[in-house]
């Protein structure tokens, strides 16, 4: 993993983790981070030192790589929101699977165990906010946002900073503005790409077989008979620990598979192969119900943000 950004006073708390890194970026009660590479383990005790700062909110950008395995189960007191900027991310939190694509973003509540793994060449930004700036809820959720969000987050990761004269003007612009965005982030709608994994042993199972092979067209009654139990019985316990029908949980992990698919640039043809369709018209009228969007439409929105990504100087 890659990680790019830096802040001054954190060398005097992890000397060894940041020896190098660039200017320091404090306005009022705000942090903003600029610009510097981590590899490696430094990582890990960069990320610790972020979070344990007492800065209201922090502002930061991530780049994914090939060999990045995503980092171990970890909490925090600050609440996380992570905002793919390419790519996607995938989050495990509690007894589920969430699934972020670029166009939205995941609330990691204070406090929640949780791991992050972003794609393959995907990036992301990640604000880390104090429980008490922003009324978000206790619970982790996705959220649509508007481009105009994604950009005032953008800005205040990337292209916020100032020195020397400029600094003073640019911190009241910076602290006004991230203001809007924690009273803003409450506002946005929230998206369903979750699959729940509930610790019921029989369900986990289940949800364990459907993860290995999402092609998997077994009906209720079949994955009842597997596991011993009658179809009503596994009904119940579907709707107990998850809340939906089976085909609805089954859905939740197919539109978080087709999204990591499509957002790798796979073909809809193959993506609805992959995930078991007879055709690929049933796949389209499928994922236009669930996230109100064609696959084509969906893969243009993605390649928009890949090109922005790459045009844009940092």
């Amino acid at each position: 993993m890659l990680l790019f950004w830096s802040w001054e006073p954190l060398l005097r708390r992890s000397a060894n983790v940041l020896k190098g890194a660039n200017a320091v970026f404090r306005y009022g009660d705000i942090l903003f981070l600029k610009t510097v590479i981590l590899v490696g383990a430094m990582v890990k005790d960069y990320l610790k030192a972020l979070r344990d700062t007492d800065m209201p909110l922090v502002a930061l950008h991530m780049q994914g790589n090939e060999a990045d395995a995503g980092l171990p189960v970890h909490r925090h007191r600050k609440g996380q929101l992570v905002m793919p900027e390419s790519g996607y991310v995938t989050c495990r939190i509690h007894e589920g699977l969430w699934m972020v694509p670029a166009g939205s973003a995941l609330w990691i509540p204070g406090g929640v165990p949780h791991t992050n793994h972003v794609s393959s060449e995907g990036s992301c930004y990640v604000l880390l906010v104090e429980p008490d700036v922003t009324a978000m809820p206790e619970v982790g959720h996705t959220l649509s946002l508007t481009p105009l969000l994604r950009e005032m987050i953008i800005y205040l990761a990337e292209g916020s900073h100032a020195s020397g004269e400029g600094a003073s003007a640019q911190g009241s612009i910076n602290e006004r503005l991230s203001a809007i965005l924690v009273d803003l982030l409450p506002t946005m709608p929230r998206e369903e790409f979750y699959f729940p994994t509930p610790h019921e042993p029989r369900l986990q199972k289940i949800a364990t077989a459907l993860m290995k092979d999402p092609a998997d067209r077994r009906t209720v009654a079949s994955w009842a008979t597997d596991f011993g139990m009658s179809e009503r019985t596994l009904a119940r316990l579907v709707h107990q620990h998850v809340g939906v029908t089976f085909g609805q949980w089954r859905s939740q992990l197919r539109i978080i598979i087709a999204l990591q698919q499509l957002s790798m640039g796979v073909a809809v043809q193959v993506v609805a192969e992959n995930l078991g369709y007879e055709s690929c018209s049933a796949f389209i009228t499928f994922f236009k119900k669930v996230s109100g969007k064609s696959p084509r439409r969906y893969m243009r929105t993605v390649q928009r943000e890949r090109e922005k990504a790459g045009v844009i100087e940092l």
